[in-house]
């Protein structure tokens, strides 16, 4: 028991001589412990060093900028922005034409507002029964006329009931009157004999006398036929005779060249005739000399109603107006040649046939009416009736 009680009285008297007497710190810095900073900024120069030299060499192998595929897409990006540019631009210039033309349209519309509308001067006229509604300028246009005398404010004027003022007038040709008034003259080849002669009773009573000069037809001037072989000519060289004896078309008569702008009329008066007469209009390119030359140039009218000509048509006796029927001693054919529209159109007898030629000729052409006469004795005289230019 001593032995052992002596045992751990020593073990406990180390222990206690540790915890009481404890060894020297020993130096951290000798130990390869915790760095000085001097030691730590050295080797943190040395690993940036070492970073640096490392971001260079990964520096290295970066491939070069490659140019060319730039600029290629530096081209490719500016094709793309100059169309959607350009897009722009034509979308732009359709809308500002669009607008001038809507402009232009508004404006011709404002004109013919201004020149049909008039203000508090509407004017409703009776006129046997039949109202017609137009303005008090219109009315007034002609100075001495019966509407610009009632209308003067020297009349005291009592209108009906309904507003209009009644004038006891047939109205059968009275809108005609009123259009000229407006300033749409008449156009003769499309009213009767009756409406022409009504509408010049109603020219004289509403003292129109510009209206009746339109409705006189102009006096005829001579219009020429030019010399040539088988036929013979008046004094005035208004009036063509065939003197050779045979039954051939080959007796062509030309006249003087028509005015080359406009419309031109030209009245035929068959004088005598056998029954086979050709009126019309040829080309510079027409042969006076040949034989049948309606079959081949120019563009006429038989004097049974039926439709001769050259190319482009090529009628051989194609139906024009069978109202016409037959033509005799003493019918007149007025020839209707507008440069303008490229039309021929035949008048028979005072009866308007219609348009027989279009698009035949060219505004420029030079142009010749022209009788073709068959019989001998045929006789044919030729007049200017009138020319608008």
């Amino acid at each position: 028991m001593p032995k052992f009680r002596w045992c751990c009285c020593q073990k406990s008297t180390k222990q206690t001589n540790k915890m009481s007497d404890p060894k020297p710190k020993q130096d951290v810095d000798k130990q390869g412990g915790e760095q000085q900073p001097e030691e730590k900024n050295a080797k943190d120069r040395k690993q940036g060093s070492a970073d640096e030299d490392k971001a260079k060499g990964k520096a290295k192998e970066v491939e070069p900028y490659d140019f060319e595929r730039g600029i290629r897409r530096l081209q490719a990006k500016y094709q793309e922005l100059t169309a959607v540019f350009e897009e722009e631009v034509d979308m732009l210039r359709r809308d500002r034409n669009a607008l001038a033309e809507e402009k232009a349209t508004w404006e011709v519309l404002a004109t013919k507002l201004d020149a049909s509308v008039v203000p508090q001067s509407r004017v409703k006229l009776d006129i046997g029964g039949t109202v017609f509604a137009t303005s008090k300028q219109t009315l007034t246009k002609f100075a001495k006329s019966f509407f610009a005398g009632m209308f003067s404010g020297r009349h005291e004027l009592q209108p009906e009931d309904d507003g209009s003022f009644f004038v006891d007038r047939d109205p059968f040709v009275f809108r005609h009157v009123l259009n000229f008034m407006r300033g749409q003259p008449p156009k003769l080849d499309r009213l009767s004999k009756a409406e022409l002669e009504a509408l010049r009773e109603d020219a004289e009573f509403y003292q129109l006398p510009e209206l009746l000069e339109a409705l006189t037809p102009p006096k005829p001037t001579t219009c020429k036929f030019t010399p040539g072989e088988k036929y013979t000519l008046n004094t005035r060289q208004d009036t063509v005779t065939k003197t050779v004896d045979n039954y051939q078309w080959d007796t062509n008569a030309l006249g003087e060249a028509i005015p080359a702008t406009g419309i031109t009329t030209v009245r035929f008066t068959i004088m005598q005739t056998g029954g086979a007469i050709l009126l019309g209009l040829a080309p510079s390119s027409f042969n006076r000399d040949g034989t049948s030359m309606f079959n081949q140039s120019g563009w006429f009218v038989h004097t049974n109603s039926t439709l001769y000509s050259g190319p482009p048509t090529s009628f051989r006796g194609k139906t024009y107006d069978a109202s016409t029927g037959r033509l005799s001693n003493g019918a007149v054919v007025d020839m209707v040649v507008d440069r303008n529209a490229r039309t021929i159109s035949f008048i028979v007898n005072g009866t308007n046939a219609g348009v027989a030629y279009q698009n035949v000729f060219q505004p420029t052409d030079e142009l010749f009416p022209c009788a073709i006469l068959y019989q001998h004795n045929d006789s044919v005289r030729m007049q200017l009736l009138s020319h608008t230019p």
